[in-house]
């Protein structure tokens, strides 16, 4: 039964790199604007008069404006102040995401604080030479370098992980093709999107259903028009085909690292390909049907082993 559920699978994974041509087709252009919008100063939303509680919110209704904390940033075309919330909503490696209301314009953004300076430095330079050109790659709204660095992002939703397993597997169901399996395939073709676009620009090297995320408000059933891909701190710019790098400049995540990069950690230079985007979305693509509320590795092993010899030689090909 898994091997035939495994072929399927692997026949979506060269379906969606076979696509691109009609990639253009599949989404609406009423896309949703998730930057700053040209009126500014639209405020927030308040609760119906007579309400107990009768007090303005934030644009998206997460936070009521007085639970936020005012901080104002030193952005690189001047100071702006926010209301920023006292707990990050996501946190990583390198640093923590906040949730802030942007007074001026009336509308709700991430706020990325990083402990790293080096990391903070490389997702700045990937989304200024991208410079939100594209509609599935998450958009910077300005940024500061002092004390610490700050980038202030368009916000998104939940990420796919999240999205997958609490939204769409409700109760921690398991996947049942029947009922999930056009709701996966129509996530995936949005994230195959916003990797292609990304990979007019270089190689992200930390593909991940964490690493796409829903536009604010995504109901669940409903189709995915648009979705976004987001992190970049590990990320490369490039027109080069392949390019070496130190290994230290090198992060990955676990079994997302295809063979050929794992098989080059002795060496003191790595070579990297788009390749190695495709396998970790192949990795991805079974992440969500065969492990959706569990992280990789102790899952299927066995069948893990013979997928993933499968996914390095479509990655190859």
């Amino acid at each position: 039964m898994h091997l035939m559920h495994l072929l399927k699978l692997i026949q979506l994974f060269v379906l969606l790199l076979c696509i691109e041509e009609l990639f253009g087709g599949c989404f609406s252009s009423k896309q949703q604007n998730l930057s700053a919008p040209s009126s500014p100063h639209r405020g927030g939303h308040e609760h119906e008069t007579g309400s107990p509680r009768s007090a303005p919110m934030c644009d998206c209704e997460e936070f009521y404006q007085s639970q936020l904390e005012e901080k104002t940033l030193n952005l690189v075309n001047g100071p702006k102040t926010f209301r920023v919330s006292p707990t990050p909503f996501g946190s990583g490696q390198y640093g923590d995401v906040y949730h802030a209301f942007w007074p001026h314009y009336g509308i709700c953004v991430a706020l990325k604080e990083f402990r790293s300076s080096k990391k903070a430095r490389s997702e700045i330079e990937v989304l200024n030479h991208i410079n939100n050109a594209e509609d599935h790659i998450i958009h910077m709204l300005g940024y500061q370098t002092y004390p610490k660095t700050i980038i202030v992002m368009e916000l998104g939703g939940m990420n796919f992980d999240n999205y997958f397993s609490t939204e769409i597997l409700q109760g921690g169901q398991e996947y049942n093709a029947n009922y999930h399996e056009d709701i996966l395939t129509d996530m995936l073709l949005c994230a195959a999107r916003a990797l292609g676009q990304f990979h007019k620009y270089g190689i992200h090297m930390d593909v991940k259903g964490i690493n796409f995320v829903t536009i604010k408000g995504q109901e669940a059933w409903r189709k995915m028009n648009l979705c976004k891909i987001i992190d970049f701190n590990s990320s490369f710019i490039t027109d080069n085909e392949e390019i070496n790098v130190e290994k230290r400049a090198v992060i990955g995540t676990g079994l997302y690292m295809p063979p050929e990069i794992r098989n080059q950690l002795n060496n003191d230079y790595i070579t990297l390909t788009q390749k190695g985007d495709i396998y970790a979305f192949g990795v991805t693509i079974y992440k969500f049907r065969f492990s959706p509320h569990v992280e990789l590795g102790n899952v299927y092993p066995e069948t893990l082993n013979y997928f993933s010899g499968r996914l390095e030689k479509l990655a190859q090909a």
